[in-house]
């Protein structure tokens, strides 16, 4: 568990880059948002630190098309989405406001939030359709962290950086 001087001290080394949530959430959620900032700009070298494993999630049979669920890595919120025989893991929450794209439409690789209409090509992450007008750097900047997947003899693998599979937890 991550103490609250921990937190207060991360957050205070990337305050500049913090998104500014204080209308939606007060000045706890301009401090968390930071976190999540700087945590996908670490998960590069985070998983080239540790090297990856491929972990069995499920049946590409038992993922439904359509819409993404919830999955739990390691008690980490994700979505894995499904578009044909197309399955990603994404980060579980939209760029945008930071709502859980649990349930979001997915249709033609195309992931649709529910809360404001922002839409994500699941194959990479990118910005497809974004709800307000989008300064130029906006596409790279909110694109939804993407999480390695294969499929073989029907069954969904995660690249996960772990020393081993058995020390991954996956939870839908």
């Amino acid at each position: 568990m991550i103490s609250a001087r921990s937190l207060q001290r991360r957050a205070n080394t990337v305050r500049q880059r913090s998104i500014r949530l204080w209308p939606l959430f007060g000045a706890p959620g301009t401090i968390i948002a930071s976190i999540i900032t700087t945590a996908c700009e670490d998960h590069d070298q985070i998983m080239s630190d540790l090297g990856k494993v491929w972990v069995p999630m499920c049946a590409l049979q038992d993922l439904p098309t359509g819409k993404a669920s919830n999955v739990f890595v390691n008690g980490q919120r994700f979505v894995i989405a499904r578009d044909g025989d197309v399955v990603t893991v994404l980060q579980g929450y939209c760029s945008h406001m930071l709502y859980p794209l649990k349930d979001a439409v997915v249709a033609e690789c195309m992931l649709t939030c529910n809360l404001h209409g922002s839409q994500f090509d699941i194959r990479d992450g990118s910005v497809l359709k974004w709800p307000m007008p989008m300064l130029p750097d906006t596409h790279e900047r909110k694109r939804l962290r993407t999480h390695e997947t294969r499929v073989e003899d029907g069954v969904v693998y995660l690249a996960w950086p772990a020393r081993s599979a058995d020390k991954v937890k996956i939870r839908f």
